[in-house]
């Protein structure tokens, strides 16, 4: 995932991409885009009442910027008179979708809404005035219902409205996360707002209808978070989220399913059975993994980052008192499955025919990892890299239920010092406790 910002017209504008195999930006990328391959949305004849508001609005700039393409499925979140929708409707060409989303709150406080949601389909229909490219969609704010994935999501001046106080509690952090989850792999959130004073906050959205810049960065900074495409704890009959995805159990460990396209029936009814059978115990009893019993039983699915076929390489940071001291890389899971362990240094501790090279964001990772383990004697954190960008995995108390053994017995030996010397820190000893967990097994074999 990459991020771009920039202020333009004293507005706040974001584009954040959401989890897939997006390469980051280069100089080139950022050249091809431009306000000129554009002329023919900014000129459509549609637009005629729409270009006196151009000069402050830049169009082609914010196309460039969104970097949409012909064939792009494309959602206009919040639509309102429909400037947007038009712009996106010529853009994204005969091959391509606009979704025109108008809020049922909107239309409740202002009727006009409907009518000009109506005028800004109604050029893009056909003779029948059925929608061709451009199909509006109305619902609750945070409830769009878009039918398909979006390659980019826009949302211009009206993402303040999600913190006003006519809204309910909760709206926009239910707001952001949908749009997070409608998203393709690797497409891309535009955030386009009038920009609030420093500091203004909610009431700078609510009185002024400005935008605080760094709370729509703390709302929308989820760039290491894989979105959850459906949690439950059962699934239901009929599919509940995009392909390819991996559905797993929340509770255990080598209990997940690869969905590359969408099953047939017989397909999803076994996995249906093999995700009853996740959830009929918890996990951690038989190898007496004691912190993990009383983690909530259920299933989630994510979206299958990466390309959507082979499953992305793994970077489990080992982390004893707070300290990152080795990551264990694995390849090819999902086939001829291998390990081996580095050094913070990338230095490879044991003989292996493959020899990858360090993900970029290996700093990231490392100092992440330590941040979310500093609580914790030892921790695994898990992460995956996609495009550089770094995304959180898991957690793991008890790696290989401590029954996994090394390439070496120096290293077996090395990770249980590491351990023994984290626990032997006053830290550690001033706050165990007899209720404190057990951990089982250990790191060594």
């Amino acid at each position: 995932m990459f991020v771009r910002k920039a202020i333009m017209a004293g507005a706040l504008l974001l584009g954040l991409a959401a989890c897939g195999d997006q390469p980051e930006p280069t100089d080139n990328e950022t050249t091809e885009y431009s306000a000129r391959q554009y002329m023919q949305a900014v000129n459509d004849i549609a637009r005629m009442d729409d270009r006196q508001f151009d000069d402050a609005r830049k169009p082609g700039d914010l196309l460039a910027f969104a970097r949409i393409d012909k064939g792009d499925v494309v959602g206009d979140y919040i639509m309102g008179s429909g400037y947007l929708t038009r712009l996106l409707a010529t853009a994204v060409g005969a091959d391509g979708k606009v979704y025109a989303f108008q809020p049922e709150e909107f239309i409740a406080f202002r009727p006009e809404y409907a009518a000009e949601q109506d005028a800004a389909v109604a050029p893009y229909s056909d003779i029948d005035g059925n929608p061709v490219n451009v199909f509006p969609l109305r619902g609750p704010i945070a409830e769009p219902g878009w039918p398909e994935p979006l390659d980019t999501i826009m949302t211009v001046m009206n993402f303040h409205d999600l913190y006003i106080a006519q809204m309910l509690e909760g709206t926009a952090d239910a707001a952001v996360q949908m749009l997070y989850d409608a998203l393709k792999p690797g497409g891309t959130l535009v955030v386009v707002d009038h920009l609030a004073a420093e500091g203004g906050g909610v009431e700078a959205a609510d009185q002024l209808h400005r935008m605080d810049r760094q709370m729509a960065l703390d709302a929308l900074g989820r760039e290491w978070i894989i979105p959850t495409a459906w949690s439950g704890m059962e699934l239901p009959s009929n599919i509940p989220f995009y392909c390819p995805a991996i559905v797993k159990a929340r509770h255990g460990c080598n209990q997940n399913h690869v969905v590359h396209q969408v099953p047939s029936a017989q397909e999803w009814n076994r996995l249906r059975e093999l995700g009853r059978k996740w959830c009929r115990q918890p996990y951690g009893l038989w190898l007496d993994e004691t912190a993990y019993r009383s983690v909530p039983r259920g299933i989630v699915a994510e979206p299958l980052v990466g390309d959507g076929e082979a499953l992305p390489v793994d970077y489990k940071i080992y982390v004893f008192g707070g300290r990152a001291t080795h990551i264990q890389t694995h390849l090819d899971r999902a086939s001829n499955h291998r390990w081996m362990l580095h050094d913070t240094n990338w230095k490879q501790l044991s003989p292996c025919f493959d020899m990858p090279p360090p993900p970029r964001s290996l700093q990231a990772m490392l100092e992440a990892a330590e941040t979310l383990a500093a609580e914790h004697d030892f921790l695994r954190v898990d992460f995956y890299e996609i495009g550089g960008q770094p995304l959180f995995g898991e957690f793991c108390l008890y790696p290989g239920s401590g029954l996994d053994p090394f390439a070496a017995d120096w290293i077996d030996l090395e990770l249980g010092q590491l351990w023994q010397d984290a626990l032997r820190s006053d830290r550690y000893i001033e706050d165990a406790s007899p209720d404190a967990p057990a951990f089982a097994g250990g790191l060594a074999s």
